[in-house]
């Protein structure tokens, strides 16, 4: 059975942000996706790097220098090394670091994930 995991990054402008999510099953994140709700252009001056964590494991990443990001496009973070399955309580930390100034306020983060029996 699958479920979404969601988490919202405010006042992101110029500022690093961060927050943590409980995870409320014992399960796996299969797929991680974001949307900005606004553009950022491709190029390393004015950037937007978006993580998913584990501990100091990272799981999802997506950066803006190469493609940039549309306005309100669901994006799919890149999968990366660390592991993905996750007890009951355990917590993910939901990251955007910010390089110059970019006109996105808000990024939105949704965790596709599969309960543990299902694997």
């Amino acid at each position: 059975m699958l479920f979404i995991i969601q988490g919202q990054i405010e006042s992101l402008s110029s500022a690093d942000k961060e927050i943590v999510l409980p995870i409320p099953v014992d399960c796996e994140i299969e797929e991680a996706y974001a949307v900005c709700d606004g553009a950022v252009a491709s190029g390393s001056s004015n950037k937007l790097v978006l993580q998913v964590i584990s501990g100091s494991d990272l799981i999802f990443e997506k950066d803006s220098e190469a493609d940039g990001f549309a306005d309100d496009d669901a994006l799919q973070l890149v999968s990366q090394e660390g592991s993905k399955r996750f007890e009951q309580l355990s917590e993910v930390k939901l990251k955007c670091t910010v390089g110059g100034t970019i006109s996105v306020a808000e990024v939105r983060f949704v965790l596709k994930c599969k309960r543990a029996r299902d694997y």
